[in-house]
């Protein structure tokens, strides 16, 4: 064996180790992917759903995904969970791969703020962007019909994802159906 060879091979060997050592190699198959998929990965429509009887089933579709998400995982009452902001609010709908994922509803608030309210994800959807995605729509709804801000109250575990879309706590924490929340404001101007 010449040393052109030999260079070869131990290139070779050196090569399939580094591809062991990251798990690269499985059996001669190709590495496996990660079944999550990402916002990227998604056919994702947001549709804007006015509140009428033209709309039943469109609503429909919001008030399951709160309710497995607030009433089922959180335990929040279903007396707290339905109340009569629902026909006065403006509802956004987020389906990802054709299904139903993502909610919230939005109404006004005082003087020229956007009340956000009931921001749900299903669970297996969830780490996956639309959560983002359906917060950066009802945004932009509350900027194209001229509110000056937007205001909510987030519960605490979820307090940094409103924070890194900017908003802002404005008050001390306090409890909501038995869950610490926080207010927070988002000047829109």
């Amino acid at each position: 064996m010449g040393p052109a060879e030999s260079a070869t091979g131990r290139n070779h060997k050196k090569f399939k180790a580094i591809r062991q050592l990251f798990g690269i190699l499985r059996r001669g198959a190709a590495p496996r992917r990660s079944r999550r998929r990402t916002l990227a990965d998604l056919h994702v429509s947001i549709d804007i759903i006015d509140v009428s009887a033209a709309n039943e089933k469109a609503l429909a579709l919001c008030r399951r995904i709160r309710f497995e998400v607030f009433c089922r995982e959180q335990q929040v009452p279903e007396s707290l969970e339905w109340d009569d902001f629902d026909a006065v609010c403006r509802h956004f709908l987020l389906r990802a791969d054709g299904a139903p994922a993502a909610t919230a509803r939005a109404r006004p608030y005082g003087q020229g703020a956007l009340k956000i309210e009931r921001v749900a994800v299903l669970k297996p959807w969830r780490g996956r962007g639309l959560g983002r995605a359906v917060m950066e729509r009802v945004l932009a709804y509350a900027r194209a019909e001229g509110y000056a801000a937007a205001v909510l109250n987030a519960q605490t575990a979820v307090r940094a994802f409103y924070a890194d879309l900017g908003f802002v706590a404005d008050g001390p924490e306090f409890v909501e159906a038995g869950i610490p929340h926080v207010h927070m404001t988002l000047a829109l101007r």
